[in-house]
């Protein structure tokens, strides 16, 4: 978030900011893709059961549906409420906590 103040005006006209957050996450390119790669990778043998392959996949589809309806949700609460500085921290804050696991993920 380079310029917070245009960011704010800009959700100041958004009429219902919690149903745009849902919607700009949700078909993020980037989380569709981290999805399918931990799906590729999941320790689901090919011996095992069409259930629990579909248990798997449904878990997925659940456990981002509840993530991205929170975030949406709690964006659309605290957005107008919070500082032009702290959505500087906020971001700088989650930038640094996203660089210590992709640390955590590449020595592991």
């Amino acid at each position: 978030v380079l310029r917070p103040a245009e960011l704010g005006r800009l959700a100041g006209e958004l009429k219902r900011p919690a149903r745009a957050m849902f919607a700009l996450t949700s078909f993020n390119p980037a989380t569709l893709v981290s999805w399918i790669a931990l799906i590729v990778a999941a320790p689901v043998s090919p011996d095992s059961a069409l259930t629990d392959r579909l248990a798997l996949a449904c878990g997925v589809v659940l456990v981002s549906l509840a993530w991205h309806a929170s975030l949406g949700a709690l964006a659309g609460r605290l957005g107008r409420r919070l500082s032009p500085q702290a959505h500087i921290r906020m971001g700088r804050a989650s930038g640094a906590v996203l660089v210590f696991v992709a640390l955590g993920l590449s020595i592991w």
